[in-house]
């Protein structure tokens, strides 16, 4: 192959490149940082629709990322739980209203998750009713969560008996 040749093939290769950023624009950038079929349908979604339009949330998604992991590390190494420092920082109504406002946003996310999901499970398999995704996926879900917490409750019932304490 001639250096001309090679050349050619060079430049077509980074107008592909250039052509794939420009097409999924923020969506592939994010999707190589996140990962989760949630996330990468969201995203590369939002990448193909708006481009780089949204790329000014990426600057603040990193200061907030950095805020919250150096909170929790602090902490972490004292041995807090987070609601306990706010309590302590704030004072006991502001702390109860905060912790009712995570606990909506949880429970909101948890939701969109199952749907997502659900949707996502449409998308990949033979499925064609998105609400029966969705109700296969929150049901799935549900039930991980409910048989993690009656293993916890025998956990504790059980190190409860035998240690003879009520």
């Amino acid at each position: 192959m001639s250096i001309k040749s090679k050349s050619l093939l060079s430049s077509l290769l980074i107008q592909q490149i250039k052509q794939l950023l420009k097409s999924y624009g923020l969506g592939l950038l994010f999707t190589a940082n996140v990962v989760g079929a949630e996330s990468i349908y969201i995203l590369g979604n939002t990448g193909t629709k708006f481009g780089y339009w949204l790329l000014w949330t990426m600057p603040l998604s990193l200061l907030l990322g950095m805020g919250m992991h150096e909170m929790s590390g602090r902490l972490a190494i004292i041995n807090q739980p987070l609601m306990e420092y706010i309590r302590d920082t704030v004072g006991e109504l502001p702390a109860k209203l905060l912790a009712y406002v995570i606990a909506f946003i949880m429970y909101f996310w948890a939701i969109l998750n199952f749907a997502m999901c659900g949707a996502a499970l449409v998308w990949l398999t033979l499925l064609e009713n998105l609400h029966v995704g969705v109700v296969l996926v929150a049901g799935i879900g549900v039930a991980i969560v409910d048989v993690q917490m009656l293993a916890k409750r025998i956990t504790i019932k059980h190190t409860v008996n035998r240690t003879g304490s009520t």
